[in-house]
């Protein structure tokens, strides 16, 4: 029995220094891979408040997160005298964690409408309110609950290939965030009961907040978290590829499809609608994919035959041909990224630690879509100022 004592004790000492090196270790190399989003009632999740980590999942970003759960800075409810602001919504390419915060699409807006005359010299203050995994549903719900309460004087929505699996709870979803979806009247209501949902109540409750505090404090047990997470990604990926494939490429012929596209085409006029009520000017950005604007020839021709040269930008043409029939002011991404990435032979997407020119828009990527969407907000901002420039804005 003393024997056996003696070697469990010695066991449990050997793991326990082991943990303890690997802790110190981690702490020395200043490795960490702290738990970035947690569960809100509001739209399903935000990012953890007042978090200071880095980003290297895709890419390599020094992320800061305000008191509300998003990437950003600080911003008073009250707007400041000369401030001309612009909340963006949308999902994991407006929170851009891939890249540092100066050189999103956000910050390149900032700076390029500095120089725009409509604005008269007024500062301009972007609010970041996105995040990854929102669907449009989550980002008219930040609207509503958050972002009105600063004020903004344009919104900006970034709508992405994924959105429409993200918008009807048939792909996925249901008890962890809300929805929109048709009731028996087939009016557009939005669907709220993930609220009490088994899954998102454990997720909220105080044991799973501790447990969640308890792994924030220990470089290990990040560790152990994130291994277990990256497998999970990886699985998801290639069921989201199994799955969805290039089902949007193409004139829907599933009903799974076809509902997909209804709900996201009445949830997209109703976050227009909620802008207009307002009396504020509202933007849709289409983003391509990384897929859409592959620069290799090879890589296009076998695309190609998959879903037809004619199928290439499918969603984002039909999408903005929905949303220009219900003066929407669209800056769609497509074309222009394209040309760009086969003229010069460069990704937009992508980074060395992840997949090579796919995922989300690099430093070249933001750069290119900040200074063609401060292009359209700028005309847009003129020619509203001409048709009443006694209307503040």
């Amino acid at each position: 029995m003393r024997k056996a004592f003696m070697a469990m004790s010695a066991l449990v000492f050997g793991v326990v220094l082991s943990v303890l090196m690997i802790e110190v270790g981690m702490r020395v190399a200043g490795l960490s891979y702290p738990i970035f989003f947690v569960p809100d009632p509001m739209a399903g999740g935000h990012m953890w408040p007042h978090l200071k980590a880095w980003w290297n999942h895709e890419g390599n970003a020094y992320v800061e997160v305000n008191s509300f759960g998003y990437r950003d800075k600080e911003h008073d409810k009250t707007k400041g005298q000369g401030e001309f602001r612009i909340a963006f919504l949308g999902d994991s390419f407006t929170a851009a964690l891939q890249v540092d915060f100066e050189d999103t699409y956000l910050s390149v807006i900032r700076r390029e409408l500095a120089h725009c005359q409509a604005l008269s010299g007024r500062e301009v203050v972007p609010m970041n309110f996105g995040i990854s995994g929102f669907g449009t549903a989550q980002a008219i719900t930040v609207l509503q609950g958050l972002a009105w309460d600063f004020d903004p004087d344009l919104v900006v929505l970034n709508f992405t290939a994924n959105d429409f699996t993200d918008n009807s709870p048939a792909w996925g979803g249901r008890g962890v965030k809300p929805f929109y979806v048709f009731d028996e009247k087939g009016l557009l209501v939005r669907d709220d009961s993930f609220r009490t949902s088994p899954e998102f109540v454990k997720r909220n409750s105080p044991l799973s907040q501790w447990r969640r505090e308890f792994i924030q404090q220990s470089r290990f047990l990040q560790l152990l978290v994130e291994l277990r997470a990256a497998l999970s990604r990886r699985q998801l990926t290639a069921k989201a590829e199994l799955t969805v494939g290039g089902r949007f490429q193409r004139p829907p012929e599933e009903e799974k499809v076809k509902d997909a596209w209804r709900v996201t085409e009445g949830v997209v006029s109703l976050f227009a609608e909620e802008v207009r009520a307002r009396d504020r000017d509202f933007v849709l950005l289409v983003t391509p994919s990384g897929k859409q604007v592959n620069p290799d020839p090879e890589y296009r021709a076998q695309r190609m035959e998959v879903i037809g040269p004619e199928n290439l930008f499918y969603w984002n043409r039909r999408i903005q041909a929905f949303a220009e029939e219900r003066e929407m002011e669209v800056v769609n991404l497509d074309q222009e990224m394209f040309d760009y990435s086969v003229r010069n032979q460069v990704c937009l997407y992508g980074f060395e630690n992840a997949v090579p020119c796919g995922g989300h828009w690099n430093e070249e990527g933001h750069r290119l879509a900040g200074e063609r969407t401060a292009e359209s907000i700028c005309a847009l901002l003129e020619s509203s100022n001409a048709k009443d420039p006694t209307v503040p804005r």
